[in-house]
Order: structure tokens, then C-alpha cells, then sequence
């Protein structure tokens, strides 16, 4: 299999924790909040911050949203993972979200949708077949692995 370029640093929020995060804004904001409450739900000090942008950036990743004039608005997206019609309205819409990563797509689709056996092939297979740096594959698959168990609960 080819390598795939592209593949840096994993999604510094886990799919879960974007999952929570879109569901409290849509809770508190309706689906808008300003950067400044943004940063505090997340617990930084200031929407400069590292830790914040890289978590802001994971947000828009997974396609739950973006912002817009220092506000954070939610994607159709993350609306329909937090305002669904339906229990499998919401595991489809956060498989959805799962699948916008593109290696997490790849990676799912190369196990048949089963989870892969082992965390040592795993993160062989994302350095050896699709080029991520080795000092990026351990939280690629801790982040991936996460993502998975988020699509089972």
C-alpha cells in the first residue's frame, strides 16, 4: 500500500471529549459561543494558549465546527451529534465525525470495521504503510483506539 503524506500530529482532543465539548455548547450557547467561554469550558486561561488551539483545531478536524469572528459556531454536524432525532441518529453522526479524520477512516475500513488486534500493529502499520513520524504514532493510536470505543458507547 502507498504511503499517504499528510499524516502529522493526531487530534490533541479525543473524539469523546469534541463529543462532550459540542454537546455543552450546544447546551450553554445553543450552538454559538464566544472563544472567551470556549476557553474556559475547556479550563485554559486565555484563547492564546497552545493546549486551547490545539483542541480548537481538533474540533475542526473531526467537522464539528469552526470559528468565525472569535466565535465558535457548530457544524450541521455537531448539531445532529448534540441535538439528535435519535440514539442512532447520534452514533451515526459521531461515526461520521470519526470518519473526517482520514486516517481513522483508512485504518477502520482496513479491519472490516472490527477493532484491530493489536495496538503494536497498529501503530507499525501507520508508521511503516502510511508515513506517520514515529514520535506521532503513539498518539495516533491512543487516539484512535479511543475514537473506536467512542462509536461503541
Amino acid at each position: 500500500m502507498p504511503k499517504l503524506a499528510g499524516y502529522g500530529i493526531a487530534p490533541y482532543a479525543s473524539l469523546r471529549e469534541s463529543v462532550e465539548l459540542v454537546e455543552r455548547v450546544y447546551k450553554e450557547g445553543g450552538g454559538d459561543v464566544p472563544l472567551e467561554l470556549l476557553v474556559k469550558f475547556l479550563g485554559y486561561s486565555n484563547t492564546r494558549s497552545s493546549g486551547f488551539l490545539r483542541k480548537l483545531s481538533s474540533l475542526r478536524r473531526f467537522g464539528v465546527g469552526k470559528t468565525e469572528k472569535n466565535v465558535f459556531k457548530l457544524s450541521p454536524l455537531g448539531f445532529a451529534i448534540a441535538a439528535p432525532t435519535s440514539p442512532e441518529e447520534k452514533l451515526s453522526r459521531i461515526f461520521e465525525a470519526f470518519n473526517q479524520v482520514n486516517l481513522f477512516r483508512v485504518l477502520h475500513e482496513r479491519y472490516g470495521g472490527k477493532p484491530p488486534p493489536d495496538t503494536a500493529l497498529v501503530k507499525n502499520i501507520l508508521v511503516r504503510e502510511f508515513g506517520v513520524e514515529p514520535k506521532y504514532s503513539n498518539d495516533w493510536v491512543k487516539q484512535f483506539f479511543d475514537a473506536l470505543e467512542s462509536l461503541s458507547t
